[in-house]
């Protein structure tokens, strides 16, 4: 801890714990905060002498200028001499904010030894308890959207830059300005990503401060997260989180283009769950994630391996406690393979809705997943039960293969046409142009760059997941085969 007072300053100064700007995780009402800092008696006039100090905290509200917290005395104080010493003091910041946390020595005088009185401190500034998360993953979650959307600061939102400060959130969120020791810099430029609008949208729902702490990368494959491979991003991701003095609500993870791009599909799904094991038994807690199925690319390059990836995905919310996804396919991308920036704000809506769904005990909000899928031989048809319908299924085309679906057999691609919804709108049933032979399994939205107009749920008014090669079981029309 620093202890040179050639500069002058006097009274209790703070070294360590709090920032400007800093956003803590608050648990029960409450963001924790462990200060360190020194203080050095002041020389007053006149002959006047103190007898005696210590150094207290107190915080203030910064939009009326009230008292929050009363000041309160350092609990250790040590090193101390003639000049001054130094103090540390736990400070339990109520949630909510801004704030500012003031230092001072109070003091007492000889001749006065009833009076006491408070000599200048340290401040610090726009300090919140909120709910602090991760972003973790390659380019959309880094953010390379170049173009315009109003997507503004919130005073509300604020981030831990690369160069380990917290400040204002403003894109891009992954700036790499003085940020000389960082492990996740990007080589390119970056722009906005979807956790502005999902940070300003969840804190505006909750009342709270959002601290956002990026770690993602463009162009970067699963193995930089895995540490039994390169894990570069991993070890970087840690770093950050102690620098930031958090222990986030959640991780945001957004990846998997550059494994599907390198025919690596078939790796992610073991991949992806070790690295979520990692992640939660270095936390020491069971961290929520909240992902993305990937998008699309427009040169195609990848083959059914965005299929195999988006269905890895899809399975993992199922498969992995607290592991949830949302889809991506109906927003559109400002070049081959990054979502444009009002892409960007409907997919920083959609996770701010899950957020609060999931973690605030908010409105119902999740994607419609597909629960069976059954070929009824009779009828030459097959008809799909899906799950999380908030309201009903509407397509857009009376054709399924025009809505995103493809079926094959043992004979290669069974031709799908007709499409209607059946029951409450949460099923549908297609038919096939001819009798199927062998064992039948049916993909939605699953090549590199989709085709068609998918279905859409008109109570959440999102798509259903991407799923590939489903296995389709046989029935007759009055029972299971």
């Amino acid at each position: 801890m620093n202890m040179d007072f050639g500069k002058g300053l006097y009274g209790a100064l703070i070294h360590e714990g709090i920032s400007d700007w800093q956003i803590l995780q608050q648990e029960k009402g409450y963001g924790t905060a462990r200060i360190q800092g020194s203080y050095r008696v002041p020389p007053l006039p006149g002959g006047r002498r103190i007898i005696a100090c210590r150094p207290v905290i107190r915080i203030v509200g910064e939009e009326d200028n009230g008292e929050v917290c009363p000041w309160k005395e350092a609990e250790l104080v040590y090193d101390t001499g003639e000049e001054g010493g130094k103090w540390e003091a736990e400070l339990k910041i109520p949630a909510g904010g801004l704030y500012r946390i003031e230092s001072g020595l109070e003091c007492r005088e000889d001749g006065k030894p009833d009076r006491k009185a408070i000599y200048r401190g340290d401040s610090r500034f726009h300090v919140g308890a909120g709910n602090v998360f991760v972003i973790a993953g390659q380019s959309n979650a880094s953010g390379l959207a170049h173009d315009p959307a109003y997507d503004p600061p919130d005073l509300r939102v604020h981030v831990f830059r690369n160069r380990n400060r917290w400040e204002l959130a403003a894109h891009p969120l992954n700036d790499a300005t003085e940020a000389y020791d960082n492990g996740s810099n990007e080589i390119g430029r970056c722009g906005s990503s979807p956790f502005l609008q999902f940070a300003r949208r969840f804190a505006g729902k909750t009342g709270l401060p959002v601290g956002l702490i990026p770690t993602a990368m463009s162009g970067q494959s699963i193995t930089r997260w895995d540490d039994r491979a390169d894990g570069g991003l991993l070890r970087n991701m840690f770093r950050r989180i102690a620098a930031s003095g958090a222990a986030p609500r959640a991780l945001l993870w957004y990846q998997g283009c550059t494994d599907a791009v390198d025919g690596q599909g078939g790796k992610y799904s073991e991949r992806f769950e070790h690295i979520v094991g990692t992640i939660r038994r270095k936390l020491g807690y069971e961290i929520p994630f909240f992902t993305f199925q990937l998008n699309r690319i427009l040169s195609g390059d990848g083959g059914e391996n965005w299929g195999i990836i988006r269905e890895a995905q899809r399975a993992a919310a199922l498969r992995i406690p607290k592991v949830y996804i949302l889809p991506t396919l109906d927003c559109a991308l400002g070049d081959i393979i990054h979502n444009s920036a009002p892409a960007n704000l409907v997919l920083g809506e959609r996770l701010a809705r899950q957020c609060l769904w999931r973690l605030e005990g908010g409105k119902f909000y999740e994607a419609p997943d597909i629960l069976s899928a059954e070929l009824i031989i009779s009828d030459r048809c097959i008809e799909l039960k899906f799950g999380n319908v908030a309201g009903r299924l509407v397509a857009p085309s009376g054709n399924a293969q025009a809505c995103g679906f493809y079926a094959e057999d043992d004979l290669g691609e069974l031709e799908l046409s007709g499409l209607e919804g059946q029951g409450e709108g949460k099923n549908i049933r297609m038919e096939t142009a001819r009798p199927a032979q062998g064992k039948v399994f049916l993909s939605f939205l699953h090549e590199a760059n989709p085709k068609g107009e998918p279905l859409r749920d008109d109570g959440s008014f999102l798509i259903p997941l991407s799923f590939y090669r489903f296995p389709v079981h046989e029935r007759t029309a009055q029972g299971e085969l």
